[in-house]
């Protein structure tokens, strides 16, 4: 019997993986003038790196590659970038440069989702991380790096959806109104959402039952509950935005990843 990949894999022939290293050199090149570094981390990391007491993100649930070692330590195999370079970025204390660090990421990961045209169980990740301040400047240097990147690569009139959750106490109040929101509507959602309402209602938005559901539609939207200053913050990124000629489009009911 022919021994063959594992389901959710895929081989890389030579041709293909000289596309790869032209597209990851091509991501370097414009990365590096802009002054970020690459990290590599570990492609499996102990498991509370990527769960957290009372996490209910479906990649946490149920897509996550989950082992012990021969020590019996809780292990998980990578299935996002950004959390191993947050844990490195404080082990290595690299917040003691009291500066801006920028990084950047390429590698595979692993999710245990089902397979389908361009989604696959390892898959090829790239971003950049922009830690240690707070700056509407820098975060709208990270939406143009973006909006460069899918440019650069020859795709026409790109357009980048952006929305906003504000800050801390932005982001309670909106989660207290979605919660009483929502409330009127219990007996509609789904066993997950039920759940998600007393712990993070705001997951209901982008629930893959609830979702497209009109009630859901209608929830209010997180930008009507900014703070001044998160108001001020965001307008700010937007004339940055303005200045870079990001080609951009504000979308009060963008909500994928909320539980990120």
């Amino acid at each position: 019997m022919m021994i063959q990949k594992p389901k959710g894999t895929y081989d890389l022939m030579p041709l293909e993986t000289q596309k790869y290293r032209a597209l990851e050199n091509h991501l370097i090149n414009l990365l590096e003038n802009y002054g970020y570094g690459e990290i590599r981390t570990p492609i499996f990391e102990y498991s509370k790196v990527f769960h957290r007491e009372n996490e209910l993100s479906d990649m946490v649930l149920k897509e996550t590659y989950n082992f012990k070692d021969k020590g019996g330590r809780d292990l998980t195999l990578r299935p996002e970038g950004t959390a191993g370079v947050i844990r490195s970025y404080v082990e290595q204390k690299l917040y003691a440069n009291q500066g801006i660090t920028k990084l950047y990421y390429l590698g595979p990961n692993f999710r245990y989702e089902r397979p389908q045209k361009g989604r696959y169980r390892q898959f090829y990740q790239f971003g950049i991380e922009a830690i240690g301040a707070k700056s509407a400047s820098l975060d709208a240097e990270v939406v143009t790096l973006a909006y460069k990147i899918v440019s650069s690569l020859g795709l026409k009139q790109v357009i980048v959806k952006i929305n906003t959750l504000g800050d801390i106490n932005s982001r309670k109040e909106y989660n207290l109104n979605l919660a009483k929101y929502f409330k009127e509507y219990k007996t509609e959602l789904c066993e997950n959402c039920n759940t998600r309402l007393t712990v993070n209602p705001m997951r209901i938005l982008d629930c893959k039952i609830d979702g497209n559901k009109d009630f859901v539609k209608n929830a209010p939207k997180s930008i009507d509950y900014l703070t001044i200053e998160a108001k001020e913050y965001f307008s700010d990124v937007l004339r940055y935005l303005d200045a870079m000629d990001v080609i951009y489009k504000v979308d009060e009911s963008l909500v994928r990843g909320l539980d990120y």
